[in-house]
This record gives structure tokens, C-alpha cells and sequence, in this order.
């Protein structure tokens, strides 16, 4: 079975939401998405009674074009894609 979550967190510490966030700010954010990658496959694993792997994480950082746009502060997603197998 494969399960694909997405996940969202705001880059904190940006002063004018126009402005590229620094990259110690992206690289915090960026750990901080793949601590919610883990914890979601120990979840997954859990509920569904499988073992789970973690096969794809795909992070989008901000850019100019979309940094500020309709007033929305800037923040990174991540898709994680698991694969489940039932345990034995």
C-alpha cells in the first residue's frame, strides 16, 4: 500500500513577508519537515499494523514569485510518499 501526506510549515523570523527568508531559517523549517515525515510513518505504522518506509520526500522551498503573495506568510511544503507492508 502507498500513502502520500503533505505537509506545511511557516518559515518564522521574516520581517517583510516579500523578503526570501534566510537559509538558517529554511534549513529549521526544512528539519522541522522531516520530523513530521518520520512521525507520520510511526503513526502510519502503528494504526495500520505495517512496516513502514518513507520512500520519497519532495521539499518546495519559497521563491520570490510566490514569497508574499496575497499576504500569505512564507512557508515550505513537503509530500512524503510511504510505502506499508503488513507485518508477518
Amino acid at each position: 500500500m502507498h500513502v502520500t501526506s503533505v505537509f506545511r510549515a511557516k518559515i518564522e523570523g521574516v520581517a517583510d513577508i516579500r523578503d526570501v527568508p534566510d537559509i538558517k531559517a529554511q534549513e529549521a523549517v526544512r528539519k522541522s519537515l522531516y520530523d513530521m515525515a518520520a512521525n507520520e510513518c510511526a503513526v502510519l505504522a502503528e494504526t495500520l499494523k505495517a512496516e513502514c518506509r518513507l520512500s520519497n520526500i519532495t521539499i518546495i522551498a519559497p521563491t520570490t514569485v510566490f514569497v508574499g503573495t496575497y499576504g500569505i506568510p512564507p512557508a515550505m511544503t513537503a509530500t512524503a510518499l510511504y510505502e506499508l507492508k503488513p507485518m508477518r
